[in-house]
This record gives structure tokens, C-alpha cells and sequence, in this order.
């Protein structure tokens, strides 16, 4: 597994925001990852225990990544957690919101 978490990283680790773009949910980083990974999110679901509403809200951009699922996430794909909550956490930012 860490080699497909390498090769889903590989892309994204070196992603610089230009000025002017419109930031880009962390929902879709996990669009491509299920993608790459050939899972629907009938399966994430049941490997996450959060249900399928929730996940599809989650790629659409609607609901943000938080630590509880980004744990599951990793459980469940073998991408960290950090990860997932290092692009909330840009995305945020870049949107102008503030973190806690």
C-alpha cells in the first residue's frame, strides 16, 4: 500500500497555488485518488463507516475533510491523515477562511 500511497502523492506534494486560481477542494484530490484506486464510494463508505451522502458531499466540495474522517481515510486507502488534512487546511486559507 505505501507504494500506491507514493504514487498518489507524487503528483500533488509539489502543487503550488497561482495567483488567481480558484482553490481546489480536497474532495476532488479524493475524486482522483478513488479513481487511481479503482473504488467506489459504496466501498470508501463501508471501509470508512461514513456514509455514502456524506463521502459524495465531501468530493462535491460541500463538506470539508476533517481529522476523524482524514483517520479513516487512511485506514481505509493508506494516504495520511496529515495529508488530507494539510489540503483542508491550504484550501481553507487559500479561501481566506481561518483555521483553528
Amino acid at each position: 500500500m505505501l507504494c500506491v500511497t507514493m504514487m498518489i502523492l507524487k503528483g500533488v506534494t509539489g502543487m503550488k497555488r497561482v495567483n488567481n486560481t480558484v482553490p481546489i477542494p480536497p474532495g476532488e484530490t479524493l475524486k482522483e485518488v478513488l479513481g487511481n484506486l479503482n473504488m467506489s464510494i459504496k466501498e470508501l463508505s463501508v471501509r470508512t463507516g461514513y456514509s455514502e451522502d456524506f463521502i459524495n458531499q465531501v468530493l462535491a466540495g460541500s463538506k470539508d475533510i476533517r481529522v476523524d474522517f482524514a483517520e479513516k481515510l487512511e485506514s481505509a486507502i493508506g494516504v495520511p491523515s496529515s495529508f488530507w488534512v494539510s489540503l483542508q487546511y491550504i484550501y481553507d486559507r487559500d479561501r481566506g477562511y481561518r483555521t483553528v
